[in-house]
């Protein structure tokens, strides 16, 4: 993990509906602009749901978050008036970014890196916490990736899941994770299927992110961002007039409910062509 100064938050507007989720004791995330001098501005509201991060871009202010690098800030806010770092959160992010990178390094992609952001105090209001108010920190983290994360809003979907993998996964051992692709792919056959959750998102598609990876710029070359993240172009398969994006993910993409057509037809060409259909 690249180590680099500690990065100052600003966050601007975008955290001005924080008090509702300040009580939220698990990962959230938010876009974030570039680090200027020292500081980094946060760009939307943090959320714990993947889904939820995606539809940021598919918003009328998306052309505020940047395209040419993502860049999300990871957040924990824990009780306490202590500012030293929180060891359960430096350990989830720490694997989540060794997870991406594994993946990044085996297909040439350029890598992941995280950078410490300033931890910082906050008073949690009484309504949410029983009736008292209570001194906490919020732990943050950024994390600055290629802009091909960004190509769809099933490719995010992959970047969050990955990243997710070792803390929300309990079928996951990253114990017997070394930094070889294989031992990852390994430890994934391992997430068994559920209904719901991180588990049934690797279990229904760890398969296809071989196909993904690798013939990526046959699924996306000609489709620009703009067009990926248009929320006209998915119909809900169910109920064609109705358009349905909020909830288009890798999970999708990859059992073929995405309401996009056009990446759904590359999609099936990648996979036919790597065997798996």
């Amino acid at each position: 993990m690249a180590k680099v100064r500690i990065i100052k938050l600003n966050p601007g507007k975008a955290d001005r509906y924080r008090m509702s989720v300040y009580d939220h004791t698990h990962l959230m995330y938010a876009f974030a602009g570039k680090p200027l001098e020292g500081e980094v501005k946060q760009l939307t509201r943090f959320v714990s749901c993947r889904e939820e991060l995606i539809k940021f871009l598919f918003d009328y202010r998306t052309s505020k978050i940047p395209r040419s690098r993502l860049r999300i800030l990871v957040r924990n806010i824990r009780p306490g008036t202590g500012q030293k770092p929180y060891k359960p959160f430096e350990r989830k992010t720490t694997r989540g970014l060794r997870v991406l990178n594994i993946m990044e390094e085996h297909y040439s992609w350029p890598l992941t890196i995280m950078h410490d952001v300033e931890e910082s105090p906050v008073t949690l209001p009484a309504s949410f916490i029983r009736g008292r108010t209570s001194p906490s920190v919020t732990y943050l983290k950024l994390l600055e990736a290629s802009s091909r994360w960004m190509r769809s809003p099933h490719m995010l979907s992959l970047f969050t899941l990955l990243f997710r993998l070792p803390s929300s996964t309990r079928r996951f051992s990253l114990a017997s994770v070394n930094k070889t692709y294989e031992s990852l792919m390994v430890a994934c056959k391992g997430c068994t299927t559920s209904s719901h959750g991180d588990n049934y998102n690797v279990a229904k598609t760890f398969p296809f992110w071989e196909a993904i990876m690798t013939d990526f710029d046959k699924m996306f070359t000609g489709i620009p961002f703009t067009r990926a993240f248009d929320f006209t172009k998915y119909v809900d398969k169910s109920w064609p007039n109705r358009r349905n994006w909020g909830d288009e993910g890798i999970a999708k993409l990859c059992s073929l409910k995405s309401g996009n057509e056009e990446i759904t037809s590359r999609f099936k060409d990648i996979v036919k062509q790597a065997g798996l259909a």
